[in-house]
């Protein structure tokens, strides 16, 4: 799945996903609350790798601002990203 960020400006960017079977998602988020958060989880879930976590489960077909995100894959991405966020707020080196 491909996923562009697009600053919009200094308080929004949007968020498009291009998923493997040609369909496409997108949303306008407010940065300050959400960009960390979502970079954060594709971080957590790349590397670990968690596959039904919220980018996972985006790639399998849900919306990106859907209510279905269930299951032990959600629960321990959110659980991991939260720390990465502040982490990355706090602009951490180790």
């Amino acid at each position: 799945m491909k996923i562009i960020f697009t600053k919009l400006s200094d308080e929004e960017h949007s968020v498009r996903v291009v998923r493997a079977d040609g369909s496409e998602d997108s949303g306008i988020l407010n940065s300050r609350s959400c960009l960390r958060h979502d970079l954060a989880h594709f971080a957590v879930e790349t590397e670990l790798p968690i596959a039904g976590g919220y980018w996972g489960s985006v790639a399998n077909g849900v919306a990106l601002a859907g209510n279905e995100f269930s299951g032990s894959g959600i629960a321990t991405a959110e659980s991991l990203a939260a720390p990465i966020q502040t982490l990355m707020r706090l602009n951490a080196s180790d």
